[in-house]
């Protein structure tokens, strides 16, 4: 909240002064800021992962789920560019993962609307 509204008001400053040398100053703090709070993120996380242990097991597990479906989705992808994607100037590498990125985000979306159909099932049958 506080790095939008630094944004903001380094905008704000800009437009109505016309002064650019504040957009230097400004990424430089936005970039500090932003530091801080990946920072934060992972300590907290960590402390969180601390106190609860079964957690941490459950979180591997979900991860090496996904990175096996973000594995699966990179080896069916094409071994060939597209006219687009030529022209754009893209290795082949990159494509492959825009275009896995693309079909894990499918089947994300799929996963996530299934299981919302499975637990309004649930519950109906439950009730």
């Amino acid at each position: 909240m506080a790095l939008t509204a630094f944004v903001i008001i380094t905008g704000m400053t800009v437009v109505f002064t016309g002064n650019e040398s504040v957009l230097d100053v400004s990424l430089f703090v936005t970039y500090i800021m932003a530091f801080i709070a990946v920072i934060l993120i992972l300590v907290f996380a960590i402390l969180q992962i601390a106190s609860y242990p079964k957690q941490l097991v459950r979180a591997l597990i979900l991860l090496a789920v996904n990175a096996a479906i973000f594995l699966l989705c990179y080896l069916i992808t094409p071994d060939t560019m597209s006219n687009v994607a030529q022209q754009l100037g893209l290795t082949l590498t990159v494509y492959k993962f825009v275009y896995a990125a693309v079909y894990y985000t499918g089947i994300v979306l799929a996963g996530v609307i299934v299981a919302l159909i499975g637990s309004i099932v649930y519950v109906k049958v439950k009730n």
